[in-house]
């Protein structure tokens, strides 16, 4: 029976290495399912690294952003806003900052998204609107509301502090 080398995600994005015997890669990826894990990268462990079956695949999008990571970037956003920080410009310093943090790389990909939509020239509201997971409707509403009526700072800032409540209600 072969010997495999792996690398695997766990449901909360945690990397796992390690090596197992299974008859095929199909069998081994089965196997490591049924214990919570994904598999991420495989190759036989006889082989040197980069000559073996490889697969990198991307499982961020199993991850929901927790409601205590949005208020900070409520929070983050709302100060910078409040300080002249033009939105976009104020989106590009959050993800720069998130993508350093390996355990914020899936709201990384979000506000990065969201720049993009509104270096397009549309509104924050409808890049929020693309990530129905993490900004539901009321969130959209409301950042739309401070749209127009030219307070948006203000807006986050209550959208803010009501994130936070709700994340210590339900942690």
């Amino acid at each position: 029976m072969p010997l495999y080398a792996y690398k695997c995600l766990d449901a909360k994005g945690k990397v796992i290495r390690g090596t197992r015997d299974a008859d095929t890669e199909k069998a081994l990826r089965a196997l490591l399912r049924k214990e919570g894990l994904f598999l991420q990268d495989v190759r036989l462990a006889t082989e040197k690294k980069g000559k073996g079956l490889q697969r990198e695949v991307d499982f961020s999008f199993l991850q929901k952003v927790s409601t205590a990571s949005v208020a900070v970037f409520t929070r983050q956003l709302a100060t910078l806003l409040k300080a002249g920080v033009p939105l976009t410009e104020s989106l590009a310093a959050i993800a720069d900052q998130l993508q350093s943090d390996r355990g914020q790389k899936k709201l990384a990909v979000l506000v990065a998204d969201m720049r993009r939509v509104v270096n397009e020239g549309r509104a924050l509201a409808d890049a929020l609107k693309e990530h129905p997971r993490e900004f539901n409707d009321f969130y959209v509403s409301m950042v739309r509301s401070g749209e127009a009526a030219g307070n948006l700072d203000t807006v986050l800032f209550t959208l803010a502090g009501w994130a936070v409540a709700l994340s210590e209600v339900y942690h």
